[in-house]
């Protein structure tokens, strides 16, 4: 015969040489639905069906046959939940390694002047001991008054605590070979681009002028060779003055003059701004700053198991959720 309480008391027990009250025990603890949890951090808060049970490690027995919802909360982890189907002789052990909302960003910059901004926000000067992030993307910028900021973009996992160092004001010749094609890029590449765009602009002026000036040169001087080549044909001696030649060659010639010392006047400032244009670029946009992580601690990511232990037959179950895919590095 079955009982309510769950125990056989069919005589058939009774022909046992065990003891009837042990018996009764083991078919007792056997039959009894149980829930066993042990969280990762420890401490965290249990639910059971939205009722506070207790807080991990933590046994739970008489559980009801049927389906409950089991959920986990601890400060700065995101909150685990699982439904479970409770079934009478088969205990039940939960071993969840909670996720933590946060990581951790710390820096170590070589200028103690340096202002420390994350997500634009200025959170330290000189270096910056373990500051607590949500985990995901964030922009750093390190910035000195006597050099270039460095800017970095760097993702933090869940529980990573996450280090990184800076380096200012290394040189380069790189970038300046930008203005040896186009004056004034060097600056416009480095993010000065009013400067860049000035430079540009006088070189080009100053080139255009030349040009122009040049082009005036060349006719004023091809008209006058054309008369001078007249008057030699023609008197069979070269004229002495400009005059010889008629009426407003003396005009023209010195018009020949001007043109010439204005066109060497822009060729020498183009050449002044294309100088300046390296010599300021070499000087004051080829020394970069760096940003980088030098090391990563990462925390186990989240593997919650379930062990099934069929109390009577003694079979154990063990089954794994791998939910590292979820993590985005």
């Amino acid at each position: 015969m079955k009982t309510g309480s769950g125990h056989f008391t069919t005589s058939l027990f009774l022909g046992l040489s065990f003891p009837f009250f042990s018996v009764i025990a083991q078919v007792e603890t056997t039959q009894r639905a149980a829930l066993t949890i042990n969280s990762t951090p420890q401490g965290a808060e249990v639910f059971l069906d939205n009722i506070r049970v207790g807080v991990t490690p933590l046994v739970i027995d008489s559980l009801a046959t049927g389906t409950a919802k089991i959920t986990l909360t601890y400060p700065d982890f995101e909150t685990w939940e699982s439904s479970l189907f409770f079934e009478r002789g088969i205990p039940l052990t939960l071993n969840p390694q909670l996720k933590a909302k946060y990581g951790f960003l710390s820096l170590e910059t070589s200028l103690s002047r340096a202002e420390i901004f994350v997500d634009s926000s200025l959170v330290g000067t000189g270096s910056l001991g373990k500051m607590k992030l949500p985990y995901g993307w964030h922009t750093v910028e390190v910035s000195h008054p006597e050099v270039r900021a460095a800017h970095s973009r760097v993702y933090v996992n869940p529980g990573e605590s996450v280090e990184m160092a800076s380096r200012f004001g290394h040189f380069t010749t790189f970038p300046t070979a930008y203005s040896l094609v186009i004056p004034g890029m060097t600056q416009i590449a480095d993010g000065s681009t009013t400067e860049g765009a000035f430079m540009f602009g006088a070189t080009a002026i100053s080139m255009y002028y030349f040009l122009r000036w040049n082009r005036i040169y060349e006719d004023r001087d091809s008209k006058y060779s054309f008369a001078v080549l007249v008057f030699e044909v023609a008197r069979g001696r070269s004229p002495t003055s400009p005059d010889e030649l008629g009426p407003g060659y003396r005009e023209l010639y010195e018009g020949i003059g001007q043109a010439n010392e204005n066109l060497n006047t822009a060729i020498k400032m183009a050449l002044v701004f294309y100088s300046i244009s390296l010599i300021e670029g070499l000087l004051f946009h080829s020394t970069k700053s760096s940003l980088h992580v030098t090391s990563r601690a990462q925390e186990p990511v989240l593997t919650p198991k379930i062990s099934f232990q069929n109390g009577k037959s003694g079979v154990a179950v063990e089954l794994t959720f791998d939910w590292s895919w979820f993590t985005t590095r």
